[in-house]
């Protein structure tokens, strides 16, 4: 999984819609290895679940594609060939700075499974997870979304528990699920802050579904979230002292 994803973050830099797959690739990727693996008696039935929500998520962005009002036709830009994107994806690779997102990734998600093997009574295996959301290709040191994530992970276990206190019945468990699927789905784009609330019920509810989810397991989910973004964290400022300050800035002031 971490060789996959790395991959992935490698050849990113190629182009701007390559950038866009590779990330989602990278979350699809760990999702679903930490569902099938939380699905110990029932992984077909799991995998299953899974794809008819990716599918579910995919229908529901359609509709919102439509509806947008269409924009202004812009002109057309000087098209860039497959030769000139090779040219730039190399040279980048060639700097320190072209390394940096996969050497974070890599890197994070290493140290993430390495505490989920660890402890593995803690389910720990959620910190990989976040490792995988958080991690971003621009380096910035403390990113607003890390933060962001931390909060409306805190909220959105406190929510689960609110949900499982009051409905019982799989059946409501799965309207709620679905509502706060369509919910996540909407707000991902607008506030990342609600996405986060709302997407965090869904992720735990669906990682554990058929299992009792005890407090314990909230508590270890949170904990492993601001493991998750403390990784991450340590890792851009890692990677920041490794990269320096950008020449350029010093040849303009010299």
């Amino acid at each position: 999984m971490i060789a996959l994803a790395g991959v992935a973050a490698t050849i990113s830099g190629y182009s701007r819609p390559l950038a866009v797959a590779a990330m989602r690739f990278i979350i699809f990727l760990v999702l679903s290895i930490s569902l099938i693996e939380g699905a110990a008696g029932h992984r077909g039935a799991a995998a299953l679940l899974f794809g008819a929500g990716a599918l579910w998520n995919a229908a529901i962005r359609l509709l919102l594609a439509r509806r947008r009002p269409a924009a202004p036709a812009a002109e057309p830009a000087r098209p860039v060939t497959a030769a000139q994107r090779r040219a730039h994806w190399k040279r980048s690779m060639r700097t320190r700075a072209g390394w940096q997102f996969p050497i974070r990734l890599v890197l994070g998600l290493a140290v993430a499974a390495l505490l989920s093997h660890v402890w593995p009574a803690h389910h720990y295996g959620w910190i990989v997870l976040t490792v995988a959301l958080l991690t971003q290709r621009p380096l910035e040191p403390v990113p607003v979304k890390t933060l962001q994530r931390a909060l409306g992970t805190a909220l959105g276990v406190a929510l689960t528990w609110a949900i499982l206190t009051g409905l019982a019945a799989p059946a409501a468990l799965t309207v709620a699920i679905c509502l706060l699927a369509t919910g996540a789905s909407l707000a991902r784009n607008r506030n990342y802050l609600a996405y986060a609330v709302l997407a965090t019920p869904v992720i735990l509810l669906v990682l554990d579904i058929g299992t009792p989810i005890a407090p314990a397991l909230l508590v270890d989910r949170l904990v492993a979230t601001l493991l998750g973004a403390a990784i991450v964290i340590g890792a851009n400022l890692l990677l920041g002292r490794w990269i320096g300050p950008d020449p350029a800035p010093r040849a303009k002031r010299g």
